[in-house]
């Protein structure tokens, strides 16, 4: 049962500038390989003045959502012409170059931190949601992040949102903590859900059995519903659930290919901005479009109960 068809398109939002010239001199000790290097030497100062290091994490505040620092570094962002599955909007692979660190959730935003927000602000997101009937997706009125027509936990990924009721509580959250949260971007998602490999998913090229959840992944979540964050082994950079579980929304608008993107890691901003990048595939994707090069999108105004939000911080 695949969830490309609800809105799949050849798209690319590329980050392909000016910045090849950031060289990482100011890092110390690098993982290196073919496009790939890695600063694990890298520290920041979080909200609590403390210094936190590349790959270790933290929290801003009790119920903000655990954050892992990712390096400074430099990747091949999308996929080689060799990749089974390859899209034609995964073209050209490019270098893209990230000069300071930055931070992502451990996990996807959950229901249970969600709620907090909801309680703290008084602010309650739309109603209506959209599910897949069998053929097509359908909008139901009474479906919303608290009813999306299966079995949650406070553990389970938060969805049936839209872009501005994801960005509300990432602003919800730089205001309580005095850090500068936000939804990542294209680059930053890859970059982290890579992990330090090159391959089509974090943990090889096959897909495996029991690795994530989705559409044949072989579990018990397989086309049912969302799974408990940290269900699943974590990357090689410490985050749970990049392949699987929910699509997560990033920053960038459409864009038809990785032609004429930034490669600073910024987002892409031009383009057509109804239209937002979603990444990772989710728990009703079939197995092999499962994979970290495989690009989506979405209008900014959908809500579904496959489509979650993952969140970052900048330093």
């Amino acid at each position: 049962m695949s969830m490309r068809s609800e809105c799949r398109q050849p798209f690319r939002v590329a980050f392909v500038a000016a910045v090849m010239g950031l060289a990482l001199a100011a890092c110390g000790k690098s993982d290196t390989g073919a496009d790939t290097q890695i600063n694990r030497d890298a520290t920041v100062t979080v909200a609590s003045g403390k210094t936190v290091k590349a790959l270790e994490t933290f929290r801003d505040c009790a119920n903000c959502p655990e954050l892992v620092v990712i390096p400074p570094g430099k990747f091949a962002m999308g996929s080689p012409k060799g990749e089974t599955g390859r899209a034609a909007d995964e073209d050209p692979l490019h270098t893209v170059t990230f000069a300071k660190p930055f931070a992502l959730g451990k996990f996807e935003v959950t229901r249970g931190e969600y709620a907090e927000f909801v309680a703290k602000t008084g602010q309650h997101p739309g109603e209506g949601c959209y599910f897949f009937d069998g053929t097509k997706l359908v909008a139901d009125p009474a479906r919303n992040w608290e009813k999306p027509g299966y079995t949650q936990t406070d553990r389970d990924p938060v969805v049936c949102l839209n872009m501005q009721e994801m960005d509300a509580y990432v602003k919800w959250l730089s205001t309580t903590t005095g850090a500068s949260y936000r939804l990542p971007s294209e680059a930053e998602w890859e970059f982290a859900a890579r992990g330090g490999t090159k391959t089509a998913r974090p943990w090889g090229d096959a897909i495996g059995k029991g690795t994530a959840n989705c559409d044949g992944c072989g579990t018990p979540f397989d086309a049912k519903g969302t799974s408990p964050a940290g269900t699943f082994a974590a990357n090689g950079f410490g985050l749970h659930d990049v392949l699987g579980n929910v699509w997560e929304r990033v920053f960038d608008c459409y864009q038809q290919n990785y032609n004429l993107t930034p490669t600073d890691g910024l987002p892409a901003v031009t383009g057509d901005c109804t239209q937002r990048v979603t990444r990772g595939g989710a728990w009703l994707s079939d197995a092999p479009d499962v994979r970290i090069a495989l690009r989506n999108w979405d209008l900014a105004g959908n809500r579904k109960y496959t489509l979650g939000f993952r969140v970052a911080r900048s330093f």
